[in-house]
């Protein structure tokens, strides 16, 4: 059995935009074993949009979606 999941949008409460740095969001997809991440849309703040599609073999009956704010220098932060 496969399962498809395609990312469409998010309308973001957590992460704050400074005036030199945007949040550039993506998401990370996990099921089972497997984990696929979706571009980041950079500069995007808080309603990101994307075009990704993730194919998984459902092992797992759960699955585990996480956002992220994209950093370029320090390590990329969890938006929820």
């Amino acid at each position: 059995m496969s399962l498809t999941v395609k990312p469409i949008s998010a309308n973001l409460k957590k992460g704050r935009q400074h005036l030199f740095f945007h949040i550039d969001p993506y998401v990370e997809c996990i099921v089972g074993n497997e984990r696929q991440k979706s571009k980041a849309d950079w500069n995007a703040g808080k309603e990101p949009r994307w075009l990704d599609t993730f194919s998984f073999t459902a092992g797992s009956p759960l699955m585990r979606v996480v956002l992220y704010d994209k950093d370029r220098i320090t390590r990329d932060d969890m938006l929820g």
